[in-house]
């Protein structure tokens, strides 16, 4: 049986945005459609993968494709995680649903309500982090250190290399899907 992301939990309604581009999708192309259910078939990771492990490397691939209009998909190359590897060829999929199916126009809708669906999370997701950090009996590192060869201007062959380090902000981002 051909696994199917959809994380509404049986027996519960979709959440109206999830409906609203159901509906919004509704006439799309159906040889799209099939070409993108059947990209998606032939895809699947094997058992025990859940939905969820299933469309993370498709959001992945949304994050390392270019802007609209073009949607121009990264070299494939050693450097690319291999979950986005593996669906790299879905990303004419994608701009040919960008062309076909009117999200374009839709899109700025879309984004006001997903920011809303996000600041509606932001509160719960916050408290789970506080309980989570308050079971493990931890704090969050909130810094990280990153130590960086120095590069002499001149052009002396030296034994010794010199160091510093950088400090950087460590951040996590809750993507609703």
């Amino acid at each position: 049986m051909p696994l199917v992301f959809d994380p509404t939990p049986t027996g519960k309604e979709p959440a109206a945005f999830r409906l609203l581009v159901r509906k919004d999708q509704a006439n799309l192309d159906p040889g799209l459609r099939e070409r993108l259910k059947s990209f998606f078939d032939h895809n699947q990771l094997p058992a025990p993968a859940t939905p969820a492990d299933q469309a993370a490397r498709y959001v992945s691939l949304a994050y390392a494709l270019g802007a609209p209009p073009l949607l121009d998909a990264p070299d494939r190359s050693d450097d690319l995680p291999n979950g986005i590897l593996a669906v790299l060829d879905f990303a004419p999929l994608v701009r040919e649903f960008y062309r076909k199916s009117g999200i374009d126009e839709r899109l700025a809708s879309y984004t006001r309500a997903y920011q809303a669906e996000g600041d509606r999370l932001r509160q719960p997701a916050a408290e789970m982090v506080r309980a989570l950090l308050s079971y493990l009996h931890t704090r969050p590192i909130v810094t990280t250190t990153e130590r960086v060869r120095i590069k002499s201007p001149e052009k002396k062959k030296s034994s010794t290399a010199a160091y510093t380090t950088r400090e950087h902000d460590r951040k996590f981002h809750i993507v609703p899907t």
